[in-house]
């Protein structure tokens, strides 16, 4: 989530304000340590909100977040598109701030990855098309299973650990049960016939793993205005 003024005239609360309750009435301590250093008692409700407690996280990640995401929009504006356009202004407004947090993660947590389309969606993953059709297309146009693969390091050529962990779960149609991808995996196959070169290959992996430039973020201007979401979009309003 994103802290933004509200809408003038709405009636929404606001998320700060429902993420500042739930932290009261569910007494919630485990806020994590360096977040809770970082904040008077009566703000360490920030540890709960993702603007802020993004910046504490030390488990390595790959974060999706849509520029008009349409969950929180729905919400700040009490409705959904189209909107009038001190909305749309708002809306925009509400794009820019996402992604000017999402460049301060992508400069400060280089380890990480992140992925953020200017598109109008929420949620996107769990379905066919925000996974593997939909598209972010800065730097690279790029899926978010490619983006995914990239990180990962992952390859429609690997034969070595990317290829048997992309058969492990299910990826690879040459993967016909979980004993015989675990068998690459661990170096039993014929591309890793001792453990020496199984070491080997998860060093591989792990440096490809770790590129500091995992960004993916759209920079164009004007709602929704992501060029590898709208057809999509447009198809899903018609049907």
């Amino acid at each position: 989530w994103v802290d933004v003024d509200l809408y003038t005239g709405s009636s929404f609360i606001g998320f700060a304000v429902i993420t500042r309750h739930v932290r009261s009435y569910a007494n919630v301590q485990h806020l994590g340590s360096t977040c809770v250093a970082a904040y008077e008692e009566q703000d360490q409700w920030k540890c709960m909100f993702g603007q802020y407690r993004m910046h504490h996280v030390t488990t390595r990640h790959f974060m999706v977040a849509s520029q008009y995401d349409s969950f929180q929009l729905g919400n700040l504006l009490q409705g959904s598109p189209p909107y009038p356009l001190d909305a749309v202004a708002y809306a925009e407004q509400f794009a820019q701030k996402t992604r000017a947090e999402l460049e301060k993660l992508a400069v400060s947590e280089s380890d990480n990855a992140l992925f953020s389309w200017a598109c109008s969606n929420h949620m996107t993953s769990l379905g066919h098309s925000g996974f593997d059709e939909l598209t972010c297309s800065a730097p690279a146009t790029s899926t978010m299973d490619n983006a995914l693969r990239e990180i990962l390091g992952w390859s429609s050529q690997a034969t070595s650990l990317g290829g048997a962990t992309a058969e492990l779960v299910g990826r690879s149609s040459q993967a016909n049960s979980l004993g015989g991808a675990w068998a690459e995996l661990v170096g039993w196959s014929s591309h890793a016939s001792s453990p020496d070169v199984a070491g080997a290959e998860i060093t591989r992996w792990l440096s490809q793993a770790n590129s500091p430039d995992m960004a993916w973020i759209d920079t164009c201007d004007g709602f929704a205005c992501g060029a590898g979401c709208r057809f999509i979009e447009l198809l899903d309003c018609w049907t």
